[in-house]
């Protein structure tokens, strides 16, 4: 279902149905995300959801544990998730893209070799856009482990450290920011 690119305000509920396992609510004036409760019945079969360039405040980690095991694809960019990624992260096996780029989060990056290991891209650039921290500290040396990497973006934080040399080991990786 894509009902993107309109001005629909209020809360988006990404368990609308049980029979659509593709939602993308982008580009509109949307404030929340609607509680994504284990018994609803679209709670197991939602594969993908897009509610990115929106105007939705969340607490990251509150968000983040609440997300069914079975979702492939979470982009929640250009928003105001706001706090920590928790860590360690929820078990998300089947997570193939995770984009909550251009929010407000802060702190260290977590481990998502454990909880995302089929990933294929990770995007957490500019987290500092909004006078939050962003996030800080070293690139995790396990993020060499995800095997099914092709893109990762972390730019536009306050990273430090060295780059992991293992990051070079990475099959697929086509970039890197």
């Amino acid at each position: 279902m894509d009902l993107s690119q309109n001005s629909l305000t209020g809360v988006a509920d990404v368990l609308i149905s049980p029979s659509i396992n593709f939602v993308n609510f982008s580009y509109n004036e949307l404030t929340s995300i609607g509680y994504m409760v284990k018994s609803r019945l679209a709670y197991k079969s939602i594969q993908t959801f897009d509610v990115g360039h929106n105007n939705i405040q969340h607490s990251a980690s509150e968000f983040l544990n609440r997300l069914p095991p079975s979702l492939k694809g979470a982009m929640i960019h250009d928003n105001s998730f706001s706090g920590t990624l928790p860590d360690p992260l929820p078990s998300l096996s089947l997570m193939e893209v995770f984009d909550a780029s251009q929010n407000d989060l802060i702190g260290t990056l977590p481990d998502f070799s454990r909880s995302m290991p089929r990933v294929a891209k990770i995007g957490l650039s500019y987290q500092k856009l909004r006078g939050t921290g962003g996030l800080v500290g070293p690139i995790p040396q396990e993020i060499a482990s995800l095997l099914d990497l092709l893109e990762l973006d972390l730019s536009g934080n306050y990273l430090t450290g060295s780059i992991p040399s293992s990051i070079g080991n990475i099959p697929r990786l086509k970039g890197t920011n």
